[in-house]
């Protein structure tokens, strides 16, 4: 089955009584771009997909979980991390 849409809302694929989300709605209903998701998939951060008809990447509901988990991540700051610190000082003591 194909993925339906109306009114300019796209709704899931089922296949084998399986429910898919396409790359686009998934990327929507995380609220990030299509190419960041591409770009978390390239560097395995998220879960890769599987392709449908050679084609189309599609994400089951437990990867769209795993996909939004990761974009609304927070991630603790350590007491010892600098490496932004620099940033702020680099305009020190040369005014």
């Amino acid at each position: 089955m194909r993925s339906l849409t109306f009114q300019g809302y796209s709704m899931p694929i089922s296949v084998d009584d399986v429910t898919y989300y396409t790359l686009t709605e998934v990327a929507e209903l995380v609220g990030r771009r299509r190419e960041t998701v591409w770009r978390w998939m390239r560097a395995g951060k998220i879960p890769q997909g599987q392709r449908y008809r050679d084609k189309e990447r599609l994400f089951t509901e437990s990867e769209k979980d795993q996909v939004h988990a990761h974009a609304h991540r927070l991630e603790p700051i350590e007491v010892g991390d600098s490496s932004q610190l620099g940033l702020f000082m680099q305009g020190e003591g040369t005014g």
